[in-house]
């Protein structure tokens, strides 16, 4: 720990309880840091998050409206500073900047405190909003990034959310004033009042024009700034999804991952670049969620020409079973049929000749099907999906919102969590070879 006179920087130590703040920003990040201090089990999830390791025994101390001295002092006061010391000799430190309710990061304060954390040789800027993005290492704003000074988001969602399973696990339930902050500090990001939000609507006017144009058979264009500004967004809730996902599933961050390309992970520009080709080309908005320990991956397409959403997961068919009808019953054996009844889910089953055909599940386990699978190439692979078209409410970019998040959640948790894929089974040991 430094001594007051020994910090190359002003600023008040954060507070958990303020007796007056200037703006609700300050009182935020105050309350954030705080926290923090207060509870090194949350820190060490947010800080690893970020590829920080924390050590066994970390130090950890957090101040607010930082100003630096001496030569390259500037009239900037960044909203906070975090100081990891994770041994004598190895120190980590970052300024914070933060956003609360609707107000957006904004790119040349962005760049200012990148410059000051150049000059006061720190390591990185992290900054704090409602905006969404798909990895903890990118950022909602375009900015011009500098050598060794790493940029790195935490969004409000994103905080909760650890905050959360930090609570569900109740890994300090033996230690009553962690758990009274932590229960206390997810109290204040649960309140209205704090303006923490996921993504609750596609951008209107953007989102209108892609979809009267798409419905109208007209062309796309990926230079479109509508067409920038809704892939974005989709990558916005796709991350809120994500984090919803992980607090239904009570599962961290790191088990329920957005899958994308290398490229794409290292350069979120070529990340919408390629959305956007791929929206333009499709008329399609695209998903794929990788969540531990389930059956397989769970898609997600969106057609904004046809207003339909699609959820789905796939199954490769059971290589035991030699009969067509085999493999299909296996599949039905893992659904209730008292659960079944709705006309919004289906199966596509891909036979071995190539051909598919689709069926609705509720037909297929009361064998209402005309369909003799043991007259026809073997099953090798089904699709398990739901459908979704409502396009009026589907135009609707609040309604579109909920939606999506009803069918993706109603589809994992109804359906997606109960299934099992097939394990092939283990050779038999060959016994002609046993030793005399």
């Amino acid at each position: 720990m430094t001594g007051k006179n020994e910090r190359p920087f002003s600023g008040e130590e954060a507070r958990l309880f303020l007796v007056a703040a200037r703006k609700e920003e300050h009182r935020h990040t105050s309350v954030l840091l705080a926290v923090l201090v207060a509870i090194p089990e949350l820190a060490k999830q947010l800080l690893e998050a970020i590829d920080q390791k924390t050590g066994v025994r970390f130090s950890i101390e957090t101040f607010t409206e930082v100003g630096f001295k001496g030569k390259n002092a500037t009239k900037d006061k960044p909203d906070g500073l975090i100081v990891v010391a994770k041994s004598k000799k190895n120190v980590w430190r970052a300024l914070i900047e933060v956003k609360i309710g609707d107000n957006d990061l904004v790119a040349g304060q962005i760049e200012r405190y990148l410059q000051i954390a150049k000059t006061q040789k720190l390591n990185a800027v992290i900054t704090v909003s409602n905006q969404l993005v798909a990895r903890p290492d990118h950022n909602p704003v375009k900015v011009k990034m500098l050598r060794n000074i790493g940029l790195f988001h935490w969004s409000w969602k994103f905080i909760q959310t650890e905050a959360k399973l930090l609570q569900i696990r109740g890994e300090f339930d033996k230690e009553p004033c962690k758990t009274y902050i932590l229960n206390e500090f997810i109290r204040f990001l649960e309140d209205k009042s704090a303006g923490v939000s996921g993504i609750d609507y596609m951008p209107p006017k953007q989102w209108r024009k892609l979809i009267n144009t798409a419905k109208g058979r007209g062309v796309l264009s990926k230079d479109w700034p509508e067409t920038q500004d809704v892939v974005s967004a989709w990558y916005s809730e796709v991350r809120d999804l994500q984090l919803r996902l992980c607090q239904s599933l009570l599962l961290p961050p790191d088990n329920v991952k957005v899958k994308m390309g290398s490229v794409h992970i290292n350069d979120p520009k070529k990340h919408l670049e390629s959305g956007c080709r791929h929206l333009v080309s499709t008329n399609e908005l695209e998903a794929e969620f990788e969540i531990d320990n389930a059956a397989s991956d769970l898609k997600v397409v969106v057609n904004i020409a046809s207003s339909v959403i699609f959820v789905s997961m796939s199954l490769d068919a059971p290589g035991d079973k030699k009969t067509g009808l085999g493999r299909v019953n296996w599949l039905l054996r893992q659904f209730k049929k008292e659960e079944i009844r709705t006309d919004k889910l289906s199966v596509r089953i891909y036979f071995g000749n190539k051909s598919q055909e689709s069926y609705l599940l509720k037909n297929l386990i009361s064998g209402n099907y005309k369909t003799n699978f043991n007259d026809l190439p073997l099953p090798e692979k089904f699709d398990i999906f739901s459908v979704h078209s409502d396009s009026k409410r589907f135009s609707d970019p609040k309604e579109f919102i909920k939606v999506l998040e009803r069918s993706v959640h109603g589809f994992y948790n109804g359906v997606g969590c109960h299934l099992k894929k097939w394990i092939e089974p283990a050779p038999m040991p060959d016994e002609s070879h046993t030793e005399e």
